[in-house]
């Protein structure tokens, strides 16, 4: 797993725009400075190119500063399942994490609290701290709900749902697989 040496609080680095479908990103970065007392999250210029923050978190990290950089991408997954979360080391530090979680593409446009959520457990995984509070889990609740209601009301969203769902089925590992590979992790362990 993912390891910030040391680090107790870290700086939070936020991905813009594509970097931040739903703004799942922003939203986990507020509940986590708010929960952890963390200070402003450093951004790049707003006129920078895509993947400055990207940068932005490797340059901060070799300076030996603990960092997380967060993001949040349009892709294929379905409000009805777990979301996907990759957790992996920031390239080219000793002290740094990426958090990416997928959201629904036919759905990236909207607030996407069941992601925050992915992302700020991960990070309390990581670090220890506080994991997400009961209010955003009632708002991702209520959002799954809402997005059930417009997926009953409109057909062309029910059958992108129905097409994403299969897809994804499709790619989820087995019991058996995922046994496996959990011994695999423990052998070398």
């Amino acid at each position: 797993m993912t390891q910030i040496p040391g680090a107790a609080r870290p700086t939070l680095v936020i991905g813009r725009g594509a970097s931040d479908a739903g703004g799942a990103a922003s939203l986990a970065a507020a509940r986590l400075r708010h929960a952890w007392a963390l200070g402003p999250s450093p951004a790049p210029a707003a006129d920078a190119a895509a993947g400055a923050e990207a940068a932005l978190a490797g340059r901060l990290a070799a300076e030996g500063t603990p960092v997380l950089l967060l993001l949040a991408q349009a892709g294929r997954a379905s409000h009805r399942m777990d979301l996907p979360l990759r957790v992996d080391p920031l390239p080219g530090s000793g002290g740094g994490a990426v958090l990416l979680v997928t959201v629904p593409a036919y759905a990236s446009h909207a607030p996407q609290p069941a992601a925050a959520i992915r992302l700020i457990e991960a990070a309390a995984r990581l670090l220890g701290g506080p994991g997400a509070d009961r209010a955003l889990h009632e708002d991702a609740e209520a959002w799954r709900r809402g997005a059930d209601e417009l997926a009953t009301r409109d057909p062309r969203v029910a059958g992108l749902v129905r097409e994403w769902e299969h897809r994804l089925e499709g790619e989820l590992p087995g019991g058996d697989e995922i046994a496996d590979g959990l011994t695999r992790l423990l052998d070398r362990a």
